[in-house]
């Protein structure tokens, strides 16, 4: 299923080259509504997303931890543990 919204990504990018050529309204207002239709649909999954967890952390708590954790992770590689 991915691959598929990557193809139709990819070849949304690959036509809007011919636009600037073309000069079509129609073509346009196509790509125009193809855009408005994949921003809805990121858009609503975030929204699905964000409302799966329970309590969502404020976002500098997790801008903390994650900090914290790649320090951590910077010690243990300045310990030569180069596997980690």
């Amino acid at each position: 299923m991915a691959n598929s919204h990557e193809h139709a990504i990819s070849s949304l990018i690959d036509s809007f080259s011919s636009l600037g050529a073309d000069d079509c309204p129609q073509q346009i207002r196509h790509f125009e509504v193809l855009v408005a239709e994949e921003l809805g649909r990121v858009y609503h999954r975030y929204l699905a997303l964000w409302h799966g967890i329970v309590s969502p952390a404020d976002p500098l708590v997790i801008f903390k931890q994650v900090d914290i954790r790649k320090q951590l992770l910077d010690q243990l590689h300045s310990k030569r543990l180069s596997s980690l």
